[in-house]
């Protein structure tokens, strides 16, 4: 188990961009990743985190659970872009 430190936020509003750090990416490639999530908001996080893994790193899969999902009705686009897996709260 390793853990991927993931920030999109300024204090309290979505910057945008994602920045990650953390564990070694490359210790990944053809492994099965699942991303332990406290919360999905808009999904533009897990989105482009997803996208850049599959994109650079090349893992077997990915797959994301979360403990809560907040529903904004901001970005649709995103979220429906995820596969979620266990949803604790909604």
């Amino acid at each position: 188990m390793d853990y991927v430190k993931v920030k999109s936020y300024e204090g309290t509003e979505s910057s945008g961009t994602v920045n990650i750090s953390g564990c070694e990416l490359n210790k990944l490639v053809d492994k099965h990743v699942l991303f332990v999530e406290d919360i999905i908001d808009t999904g533009l996080t897990m989105t482009k985190l997803i996208a850049y893994m599959n994109e650079n790193v090349h893992p077997k899969s990915v797959r994301v659970v979360t403990l809560l999902e907040k529903r904004t009705g901001i970005d649709k686009i995103h979220r429906c872009l995820l596969l979620i897996l266990i949803i604790g709260r909604r």
